[in-house]
């Protein structure tokens, strides 16, 4: 290489992304990196989703400096959902390819620009404002879109009125968490080539390249999300096999579910009956009581602009005429705080609930309430919940979307993120929740795992979870 002069160095870059990246900037790609490097090469549009610690900002960033060095007066622009993940994850990486390259790569390293000159540079932006797109001209320019699941609909109308010349590029890359969007689209697109990484091609699995590579995804990570979230559920769908969930898993509880409940005549449960209670917080909405007899919803109570004191009167009415009552679950909230205080004051069985608690599992679920959602969700999943056949309440119970942090755990969208999205607080829905949430059931639910499939197939890698999964179990001396 030392003999080449920089106009060739700098075609045989273009022409070859993987040797430049092994060869100039010292940096080893495994199978799946070489293929989203060439794709990026050779097609206008890109699109890779891939499971957790698969190398995906590690690529993105090579593929910045790759671009970026062997295109003259190129530009170069990444986004990301978050300021943070545009500055603290692809950004880094970039830096670290710039700082640690075999030779110097040149230009001035900021925190999220890298400068060559003034029509020559790459930049990171996090926005929702589509305008900041706007200006950005050359003949070789590269969007990157990283996390692009998380990207709203907008950036990608700014990203497409940057590219439209012949030698732009678009790569969007990240994980599947969402069945909706424009990532989502990009899979079903003809303009799109399509790559896929499952944790299982990853080279700590493969061993491709003959040793295990720290940062990347681990047989034992896999074995303990397998133990934890179970084969069938959304997290291990999007995280561990790099697929999409299904359509119908965008909300904590599936259409499909709600209305065979408005079906079932469910036996009665050894469970006393219980009143769950959400106190309206908005002026346009309604507070609601709910009687819950063992697995059934009973009854449902909704009232308009009532004050604390005339809610808590409601509430004792249905206690007193739910004969066997015993217990008053009500979200402490604002305003329902003072709800729950006057029932207490007055003798009666009141639990406070706090929404935004530490969940009882908290390497599960983001808070209390999205885990008693989740206890809902499996009585419904198992046909152990009966409703009444109730328009609104359907509605209600299924239209409340899911998400998951960079943790891995459910996140219930919040009442004030469906307002957002034109959609009416769950007021009945979470008073359900609240009805159902304290008895042996809904631990039983949260604590036990939701796959009890055996391994059938014997081959190598389901064989190596089965062993690191009672390895795991062993050492943990957990429940599963």
């Amino acid at each position: 290489m030392a003999k080449l002069d920089i106009k060739e160095l700098a075609r045989r870059g273009r022409e070859d992304p993987v040797w430049w990246v092994n060869e100039v900037v010292g940096n080893e790609l495994w199978s799946k990196q070489k293929q989203i490097m060439e794709s990026v090469r050779d097609n206008p549009r890109t699109a890779v989703r891939s499971c957790n610690g698969a190398g995906k900002s590690f690529v993105s960033a090579n593929i910045v400096a790759q671009f970026l060095t062997n295109h003259p007066e190129s530009i170069v622009i990444t986004t990301a959902p978050t300021t943070r993940q545009v500055e603290e994850i692809l950004w880094q990486e970039i830096a670290r390819v710039h700082s640690k390259s075999r030779f110097p790569l040149g230009g001035r390293m900021l925190k999220t620009k890298w400068d060559f000159e003034a029509k020559w540079f790459a930049l990171g932006l996090s926005t929702t404002d589509p305008n900041r797109f706007q200006g950005f001209h050359a003949n070789d320019i590269l969007v990157v879109v990283d996390e692009a699941c998380g990207v709203e609909s907008q950036i990608y109308e700014g990203v497409d009125s940057i590219t439209t010349n012949e030698g732009a590029k678009i790569l969007l890359i990240g994980n599947p968490t969402e069945p909706e969007g424009e990532f989502y689209k990009a899979f079903s697109s003809p303009l799109y080539n399509k790559i896929h990484i499952s944790a299982f091609d990853t080279p700590n699995f493969t061993m491709e390249l003959g040793r295990e590579i720290p940062g990347l995804t681990t047989p034992r990570w896999v074995a303990e999300r397998k133990m934890e979230w179970g084969e069938d559920s959304p997290a291990y769908i999007a995280r561990v096999l790099g697929d999409f969930p299904d359509v119908s898993m965008a909300s904590m509880i599936p259409l499909s579910w709600v209305m065979k409940a408005t079906l079932l005549d469910v036996p009665p449960k050894n469970v006393p009956r219980t009143l769950g209670v959400d106190v309206a917080r908005y002026g346009d909405d309604e507070s609601v009581i709910v009687e819950r007899d063992g697995s059934k919803v009973k009854g449902i109570f909704r009232f308009n602009k009532l004050d604390t004191e005339e809610v808590a009167d409601e509430v004792i009415t249905r206690f007193e005429e739910f004969y066997g009552c015993e217990l008053v679950t009500v979200d402490a909230v604002g305003v329902g705080a003072g709800v729950a205080d006057k029932l207490r004051h007055r003798g009666y069985p009141a639990i406070s609930f706090e929404s935004a608690e530490r969940a009882y599992a908290p390497t599960r679920f983001n808070n209390k309430r999205t885990e008693i959602w989740y206890g809902l969700r499996e009585r419904f999943r198992k046909s152990e919940i009966g409703i009444p056949n109730d328009d609104t309440l359907t509605d209600q119970l299924s239209n409340p979307r899911y998400s998951f942090d960079a943790g891995g755990r459910y996140c219930l969208e919040t009442k004030d993120e469906m307002k957002r999205r034109g959609r009416p607080s769950p007021n009945i829905a979470d008073a359900v929740a609240y009805a159902f949430a304290y008895d042996g059931k809904f631990h039983s639910y949260i604590m036990e795992d939701q796959n009890k499939k055996a391994v059938e197939k014997k081959d190598t890698v389901n064989y190596l979870l089965k062993r690191l999964m009672a390895e795991i179990k062993e050492e943990k001396n957990v429940w599963y």
